[in-house]
Order: structure tokens, then C-alpha cells, then sequence
């Protein structure tokens, strides 16, 4: 590690690791700045208690990142940028799919191992500790940028 500091000064010190489940985070509340769940939100047992907890740990004005699997695009997606970011090719292949659900009515495909997550939930389960400052599609993964309110 240490011939990695100058460089990398995050890394001239050994990192410290936690044990813990995303539903009951080990950490006082208001502890973090920053939270990030990537591809994790999708594979937890109760995502509402997940969302909450990374609100509890997080600072007044903390930010979170979160990165998600397969999750349903709205029709205004296609427009932005971030979902043609994987080639058009995919995005063809998913506008497809979109299409396809919509004349069929089945539920957009999950991967075995996830569960649903909807396009609301976030808001809701985050409400009224967390607000939604961004969301985009880099690729096909659905990110959400959050912040801590005030209060």
C-alpha cells in the first residue's frame, strides 16, 4: 500500500470493513456524506428498509448514488442520451421490448435473483428524508441521484 499514497492517498491507509445488511445498517445515524448502492437495491429482502436505513446514516445535504438492474424504461427515456450510451443496437433492442410489453401487458423481465423495483418506489420509500435530484440511464442501468433534506 504504501508506495500506492502518493498517487492514491486513499489507499496510504488500510481501509476499515463492516459486516452488515443493507435493512439494518451498523452506523450511527447522520454518520456518512455520501452513500452508494450499486446493483444492490435490486437483490435485497425489503428495499423500502434499505432506502431508509441509507437515509438514516446520511448527513443533512448527504448524497446517494443509486445504480439499478433491470428496471422498466418510461417512454421519455429514449429521448436522453445516457440511454443510447451502450450503442444503438441495445437501445433498439429494449425499445423493442418496450413495445412488446406494452401490446402484451406481461410485467417487464427480471432476472431471477432481483426483485422489482417500481418506477415510483424510490420517491415514495425515500420520502420525506430523501429527495431525487437526478435520474438517468447510463447504458441500461437506471441511476438516481439523492440528497439528505435538511430536516
Amino acid at each position: 500500500m504504501g508506495s500506492r499514497g502518493p498517487h492514491l492517498p486513499a489507499l496510504a491507509t488500510p481501509p476499515t470493513f463492516v459486516r452488515g445488511v443493507a435493512e439494518s445498517l451498523p452506523f450511527e445515524a447522520a454518520s456518512f456524506d455520501a452513500v452508494l448502492m450499486f446493483w444492490s437495491l435490486n437483490h435485497v429482502a425489503d428495499a423500502e428498509r434499505a432506502v431508509q436505513e441509507a437515509a438514516r446514516i446520511l448527513r443533512p445535504g448527504g448524497a446517494a448514488l443509486l445504480v439499478l438492474e433491470d428496471m422498466q424504461p418510461r417512454w421519455s427515456d429514449i429521448v436522453e442520451r445516457g440511454f443510447w450510451s451502450h450503442g444503438r443496437r441495445r437501445a433498439l433492442k429494449t425499445i423493442s421490448q418496450m413495445i412488446g410489453h406494452a401490446v402484451s401487458g406481461r410485467p417487464w423481465p427480471l432476472q431471477s435473483d432481483h426483485i422489482r423495483v417500481g418506477p415510483d418506489d424510490l420517491a415514495k420509500w425515500g420520502a420525506p428524508n430523501l429527495a431525487i435530484t437526478e435520474r438517468v440511464w447510463i447504458g441500461q442501468y437506471l441511476t438516481y441521484n439523492l440528497v439528505r433534506n435538511a430536516s
